[in-house]
């Protein structure tokens, strides 16, 4: 009998564990269900499939499934808390009421990295993972914070030719060499000779994202000619514009001849030579100015003598890549070209 009432006692106890179990189980669901929501979430917008790997899409959302504002290895504290007043309020709204502790400026900064943090995430997460690399830059993704992250791909299309895959815009941007109208496409060579001079870092958000506009985007462009392979062959030198508080701007301070704001000055970041084949301009590789075969190479060769010629190209080392340009900050060498009839700085009005 004693035997009996144990094992009845036993049998309630374990349905009491059992139940509080379940209990605390559907407690931690929803709080963590909670907790999710009180951040924003991912909502991916329509891409286009001609251009954009269905792959990339997949590593990014395989890295997004990585991330969880709540844990400290993805998101800081300080950044946490504006999350959550974002997703409440909305950027906008959270933008007008200031946080203590905190001046305009670092308010300013901290909405600034705050909308960059996921995208620093994903693409520091894919790079360690090394699996981001192969789908540079002809692949971009960006991630928009309003009350949700916004998270949007594009792409560059290709076709084939005899000498490899020429990679285009969607936006198919025209050149006019010779008679013949050409679309501005880019060889895997000349891609790589862009990542690795054009940006400091290219396998980071920002910068790639600024590669990518640069192949995406229609551009400020002049036909020309470089030597290149013992012969003058076309090419395309490509400007960018030079945007006041941004480091890209000392081209205006320190080339250009006045320096106005109401102006708009672009910079000459460098040429594509080309070779041309059923209406494409497909760059061969990329140049920077004072490189071997550029204007200013020409210029240097046809109006010094050695002893100048060596101090200049000791410059032209300075601005080689953007990442070199980053350290010194000397345009100096630049500027000698622009004084010497060879355009750096372009303007509209």
């Amino acid at each position: 009998m004693a035997i009996s009432q144990r094992a009845s006692q036993k049998k309630v106890e374990n349905k009491k564990k059992k139940r509080e179990m379940k209990i605390s189980k559907i407690k931690k669901s929803y709080f963590e269900k909670a907790k999710k929501e009180a951040y924003p979430k991912f909502a991916f917008q329509d891409y286009d499939k001609k251009s954009v790997s269905p792959k990339f899409v997949e590593v990014v959302k395989y890295a997004l499934g990585e991330f969880d504002c709540s844990k400290v290895s993805c998101v800081d504290i300080r950044y946490r808390r504006v999350l959550k007043r974002i997703k409440k309020y909305g950027v906008e709204a959270v933008m007008d009421i200031p946080i203590p502790s905190l001046d305009d400026n670092d308010q300013a900064d901290l909405f600034g990295e705050t909308q960059k943090l996921l995208g620093n995430w994903v693409f520091t997460y894919l790079n360690r993972k090394g699996i981001l690399k192969s789908f540079l830059p002809t692949n971009d993704c960006s991630f928009m914070l309003s009350r949700d992250w916004v998270i949007s791909f594009r792409g560059l299309l290709s076709r084939s030719t005899p000498k490899g895959l020429a990679y285009y815009s969607p936006k198919q941007q025209i050149v006019q060499i010779g008679d013949e109208g050409c679309i501005v496409a880019y060889s895997n060579h000349a891609l790589q000779r862009m990542s690795e001079r054009c940006v400091e870092s290219p396998l980071s958000y920002d910068a790639s994202g600024e590669l990518f506009s640069c192949l995406y985007d229609k551009n400020k462009l002049e036909v020309c000619e470089v030597f290149y392979n013992q012969k003058y062959i076309p090419a395309i030198a490509l400007y960018r514009m030079c945007t006041p508080g941004y480091v890209t701007y000392q081209y205006v301070s320190q080339v250009a001849e006045d320096c106005d704001l109401s102006k708009v000055y672009y910079r000459k970041v460098g040429y594509m030579p080309i070779w041309t084949y059923e209406g494409l301009a497909r760059g061969i590789t990329f140049l920077t100015p004072g490189m071997k075969g550029t204007p200013e190479d020409l210029l240097i060769k046809s109006k010094c003598n050695s002893k100048e010629a060596k101090e200049l190209y000791h410059g032209v080392s300075k601005t080689i890549s953007f990442e070199n340009f980053i350290e010194c900050m000397d345009l100096s060498t630049i500027k000698w070209f622009q004084e010497n009839g060879v355009k750096q700085i372009a303007q509209e009005f």
